[in-house]
């Protein structure tokens, strides 16, 4: 086994939406963890400190998960309550966690402060997963945020990537540490549990899912395609899984637009789904459909992750170039990207019309889903760490 650590400690973003755990690409990793024997803490703090989210400190093993510590965030306190993150860490690492512990932390603070405690004995490894690096900083507290940033990818003991890009722009550091690409994947077994057969699937079936639904994820532009669909396939449906409640001036745009085309019948909203619900909800669909909006540097330089969880669950879908995820889906016809929307209601429809399209579509996001499988990359990060 390449991971000789016994405890793990997961530090991840989640805010809480409808009483739910939003869902964070560095899930999946705490099943990693536990599928090699390893048990450990999983500390959850929020995006935004907002009403109703909470610090939360939590025991986990392979059969039970246990909450040591439930402290709500003081809105008031803004981004003071960072203090408060780091006084939880500090408490856990003192009263419970042992020196062996393999750290993944995705915040910059928290990797600093893992750092001096590896330095004097108290973690073993910091693994931080990057999600964002930029190195240009105009204003003064730009410039702060990149000299803490950078100390943390330095002090780091390994640096992933969720996308070639941001790696590359890592190489120019000179680390002494190594970085390596980490994509969003997701665990192909875990998958296999949601995954349905093609005559399983609802024939025509579009969906859509976004973290909220804005401008994002350009929406209007779906359905200006989708409308264009109905005319030519009229049992055509569409599903957007996703938090209504975000960018309500947008959400008001999209159900004017549909309200406007008289397409009230034809296109449904869910709201925020759990995981597990949405999962099974996406994988009775016949295809899906994801657009990005490239003004959006955090879509530009971070992976897509719902396009390898439909690809897990064997979904077609159709997406734009805007993603670095969208340019693997070619060598293996994992998906249709389009270059150009006026396209996209012409992909629509062949994606819902020709079955030898989506049975080559369907088969290739298997592969696509396999050859980037978490647990198989994670071996292999872990393996030439330790060369």
């Amino acid at each position: 086994m390449p991971l000789d650590n016994k405890h793990f400690l997961l530090c991840i973003k989640k805010d809480v939406i409808n009483g739910v755990y939003s869902p964070n690409p560095l899930d999946h990793h705490m099943g990693y963890f536990l599928s090699k024997g390893i048990e450990g803490w999983l500390f959850i703090y929020p995006c935004y400190y907002t009403r109703g989210n909470i610090l939360s400190l939590q025991k986990v093993t392979s059969t039970e998960i246990t909450p040591l510590v439930n402290i709500p965030v003081v809105p008031l306190l803004g981004r003071y309550n960072k203090i408060l993150e780091l006084v939880i860490l500090i408490y856990a690492k003192f009263k419970l966690i042992p020196r062996d512990v393999y750290v993944l932390v995705e915040d910059y603070t928290h990797v600093l402060l893992m750092c001096l405690f590896k330095i004097v004995g108290l973690v073993k490894t910091v693994h931080f997963h990057l999600r964002y690096y930029s190195p240009n900083a105009e204003s003064l507290a730009g410039r702060i945020h990149l000299f803490f940033l950078s100390s943390a990818i330095y002090c780091a003991s390994l640096v992933t990537a969720p996308t070639k890009r941001l790696l590359s722009q890592l190489d120019s550091l000179k680390l002494s540490s190594p970085a390596f690409h980490l994509p969003n994947a997701v665990p192909v077994e875990v998958f296999n549990k949601y995954k349905v057969s093609k005559s399983q699937r609802v024939t025509n079936q579009l969906v859509c899912v976004v973290s909220s639904v804005s401008s994002k994820y350009k929406l209007l532009d779906l359905l200006s395609a989708f409308n264009k669909l109905t005319k030519e396939v009229e049992t055509a449906q569409l599903t957007i899984i996703g938090n209504t409640t975000a960018d309500t001036h947008y959400y008001r745009e999209v159900k004017e637009y549909i309200r406007v085309h008289d397409l009230k019948h034809l296109v449904h909203f869910t709201g925020f789904l759990e995981t597990e619900k949405a999962l099974s909800y996406i994988a009775h669909c016949w295809a899906a459909v994801a657009l990005y909006n490239k003004t959006f540097d955090e879509l530009v330089y971070t992976d897509a992750k719902k396009l390898r969880e439909y690809a897990a669950l064997g979904i077609p879908f159709i997406t734009d170039a805007v993603t670095e995820t969208s340019s693997e889906l070619d060598s293996f016809n994992a998906g249709i990207v389009v270059t150009d929307l006026s396209e996209l209601y012409i992909k629509m429809k062949e994606i819902l019309g020709k079955t030898s399209l989506y049975d080559s579509l369907s088969s290739g996001c298997d592969a696509w889903a396999e050859q980037n499988d978490l647990y198989r990359i994670m071996d292999s990060i872990l393996i030439n760490t330790n060369k």
